[in-house]
């Protein structure tokens, strides 16, 4: 029996991204093992490669704001990379009381790997691309919320 204001087809609108996300996420860490990443260094590696204006350097706040994440969450996950040879700190020309971090060489060859896997598996594009097309965009914001805030939660990193 569906709630006041919500009906069937909605549950299974969501029944079905949920499905196609999951195959998704499932996909993503099975590639990042293969590559010898976790999915949270994956992440990390591609929001410093993916920086804004193409810098491919991004600084412990930034980061933060990007992921919704604490700075004392992202401090942590920077920490781990570094210690594995992931990353590299660098101090700002601009302005030295700011860091910022950019991968290593081997960085560049497990991200390039795993990125490049995923990218070709295009059936797995293709899947989620059809679940999202299913919901407008309030849909997708409120989904993704709850995610967020979940996760969030999960990891202790709420700000």
């Amino acid at each position: 029996m569906a709630t006041v204001g919500t009906d069937a087809a909605q549950y299974t609108q969501a029944a079905t991204f949920r499905a196609a996300l999951a195959r998704f996420s499932r996909r993503v860490d099975e590639t990042c093992r293969r590559y010898h990443l976790t999915t949270d260094q994956y992440t990390l590696l591609v929001m410093i490669k993916g920086a804004p204006g193409g810098l491919e350097r991004a600084s412990a706040t930034d980061l933060a704001d990007r992921l919704h994440l604490s700075v004392n969450g992202i401090t942590e996950r920077l920490q781990r990379a570094e210690a594995e040879g992931l990353i590299r700190h660098h101090r700002s020309r601009e302005d030295r009381r700011v860091s910022h971090v950019r991968l290593t060489a081997e960085a560049e060859r497990r991200l390039d790997r795993a990125f490049h896997a995923l990218q070709d598996d295009a059936q797995l594009v293709s899947t989620l691309r059809e679940a999202l097309t299913a919901f407008t965009s309030e849909q997708l914001v409120a989904t993704a919320s709850q995610n967020d805030g979940r996760r969030r939660r999960s990891l202790g990193l709420d700000r």
